[in-house]
């Protein structure tokens, strides 16, 4: 535990947490909110993972609460979250700290994802409705290892 905390001080990244709620912030001073699976979402920052933050390599998912889409998309996205090799985030759309996420990647619906690869963003839905009913967006699924 030593170490992984000289290494994040190294890399300019500060873990702060409460209980089962964390927050990450990276030296840009954007902070991500995430959630431990006790609170619907899960992430486990380890060495490996700040590493991918701290080169830009990451996914970020963007939910609300309230948000049908988000609830139905839900198990689907923290399966392809699962899967990634590269570090995924939850974003509550409503927490303080995912205001300024929703800002920074111009977020204009909930059930988003962004993939970060370096200099390059993405930003897909990962719910569509079609005939009045919700779909998984499978391909933006399949993105998650791009």
């Amino acid at each position: 535990m030593i170490e992984s905390k000289a290494f994040l001080k190294k890399t300019g990244i500060v873990l702060a947490g409460a209980g089962t709620i964390f927050c990450l912030a990276v030296t840009t001073n954007t902070l991500v909110d995430t959630y431990q699976k006790s609170h619907d979402y899960d992430i486990h920052l380890a060495a490996k993972q700040a590493l991918d933050v701290s080169k830009k390599y990451y996914n970020l998912v963007f939910y609300k609460r309230s948000c049908p889409m988000c609830r139905f998309g839900k198990q689907d996205v923290i399966k392809a979250g699962e899967k990634s090799l590269l570090t995924t985030f939850y974003v509550d759309v409503e927490s303080e700290e995912g205001q300024k996420l929703v800002e920074k990647y111009s977020i204009k619906e909930a059930p988003s994802v962004v993939f970060v690869r370096g200099d390059m963003v993405e930003k897909y839905l990962y719910v569509t409705e079609k005939d009045g009913s919700y779909q998984a967006n499978k391909e933006v699924l399949e993105k998650f290892n791009d």
